[in-house]
């Protein structure tokens, strides 16, 4: 909030000025300066007011991390030591966040140093940033692996963010059975079998719940827990078939969804959309499975993504001596694997890569292989017996797909929220998307580089 200070100094009698009398109009004059200089010093660096959260002068108090997302500070051009408090959590549903200390120092003017004590006065961390869109990850509880706060430094401003901040309007899905048992994420069906469960959506107020399959009967919307309930019913189709039900709750303008796959007839995916090569995935075990794949009769480029591991991930041996004549992925560069050529730049199908696909004529090729059901899940769910992944994102431009066979948003494997998607159908006609990504679609992802944490298991 800028300020602006306007004073009046006495008047000058005008005989006096005709008298000539220009050392009291100077004096006076030099007054008038002084006072001005000195009470727009004192707002401007007067106890408290040396640090602005936007235009707003910061004076005093705790901020709280755990109503806000993120801060950002504007310091003042000194190599004093601001300190400043803040309140934030050490996971996504914590009930005892923590009071932590900052100190920040400016170096010059491109480069602040910080350090963070918790409330018994021990450092926790320090680092140094340079005014070129440096950012550092915190880790305050060195129990998890997850980071808990981001810290970066941008056009001369400072900000805190909170990792394991969640909106007050999201929500939290349970779709459980008639023995109040969670719901796998792959739901095995006859054909033609009918199904029932409770799904239940809690946040700040009680969610509106939608999905695209089945019936739902409200059960209940109790407003003192802020949830609402429904049962849920649903038949499977008469045919072998995998469909994906979307549980979308949704409080004011946020929707939060849930995905579940019923896997009818053993098959757990299936991509039967015009413009997209027709891919299914059928699995008796849930860990290994048969993959068909049938690529339109055109010559067009052809989207293509793997919903599993190949159990040979090379290019050459789901390929070679079929009707694809080129494959096409990018990382930082353009790569593409020829039918028939001794050296190829692309060689082999990576975890969260995305492809385009060109025949040699314009029929239609099928072609069946095996691979590995893998169970991708985020960074932020806590699993057992497994190890974190990553899996970096370039700045500018990726080509990635989502592993598994469940829709997920990208960022539920990243912090990063200025990423801008586009999908492509075939013949390269690509627009800007939303939403959750979906298995077996390669993307276009353009943003600044960030990495990608997940788990298998």
């Amino acid at each position: 909030m800028k300020r602006k200070i306007t004073r009046k100094g006495p008047s000058v009698p005008q005989h006096n000025v005709e008298k000539g009398k220009p050392w009291l109009i100077l004096g006076i004059s030099f007054i008038i300066l002084i006072t001005f200089i000195a009470i727009f010093a004192s707002f401007r660096s007067g106890p408290g007011r040396a640090i602005y959260i936007g235009e707003t002068p910061f004076l005093e108090g705790t901020i709280d991390l755990t109503k806000e997302e993120s801060v950002t500070f504007t310091f003042p051009a000194t190599t004093a030591t601001k300190n400043i408090s803040i309140n934030t959590s050490l996971e996504t549903y914590d009930e005892n966040p923590q009071l932590y200390e900052f100190n920040f120092t400016q170096l010059d003017i491109y480069t602040y140093t910080f350090d963070i004590f918790d409330k018994d006065r021990i450092k926790l961390a320090q680092d140094i940033l340079s005014n070129y869109g440096d950012i550092t990850l915190i880790h305050l509880n060195l129990d998890d692996p997850f980071a808990d706060l981001e810290v970066s430094l941008a056009n001369g401003k400072i900000t805190v963010k909170n990792l394991h901040y969640l909106s007050s309007d999201y929500s939290f899905i349970n779709f459980t059975n008639s023995s109040n048992q969670p719901y796998p994420l792959i739901i095995r069906l006859n054909k033609s079998q009918s199904i029932n469960g409770t799904i239940r959506a809690t946040s700040t107020s009680p969610p509106l719940i939608t999905t695209n399959l089945g019936t739902l009967d409200l059960a209940e919307e109790h407003l003192e827990d802020n949830y609402t309930q429904v049962n849920f019913t649903y038949t499977a189709p008469a045919e072998s078939t995998a469909q994906v039900l979307d549980i979308k709750a949704t409080v004011q303008s946020q929707d939060t969804h849930a995905y579940y796959t019923f896997a009818v007839g053993n098959v757990v995916y299936a991509l039967n959309e015009t413009k997209f090569p027709q891919i299914t995935l059928t699995s008796t075990d849930g860990i290994t499975g048969n993959l068909t794949i049938i690529f339109n009769a055109n010559q067009f480029l052809q989207p293509f993504a793997l919903p599993c591991t190949l159990d040979d991930s090379t290019v050459d041996a789901l390929f070679t001596g079929t009707n694809v004549d080129k494959v096409y992925t990018y990382d930082t560069n353009a790569e593409v694997w020829s039918q028939g050529a001794p050296i190829n730049e692309l060689t082999d199908f990576e975890l969260f890569g995305g492809y385009f696909i060109k025949l040699k004529t314009a029929t239609a090729t099928k072609i069946n292989t095996t691979c590995t059901l893998d169970k991708i899940t985020p960074h932020n769910i806590p699993s057992f017996g497994t190890t974190i992944e990553s899996q970096p994102l370039n700045d500018g431009w990726n080509l990635l797909s989502l592993p598994g066979i469940t829709p997920r948003p990208l960022t539920d494997f990243t912090t990063a929220t200025n990423l801008t998607f586009y999908q492509c159908e075939e013949n390269y006609l690509c627009t800007v998307y939303t939403g959750s990504l979906n298995p077996g679609k390669p993307y276009w992802v353009k943003g600044p580089s960030t990495t990608l944490t997940y788990q298998i298991e």
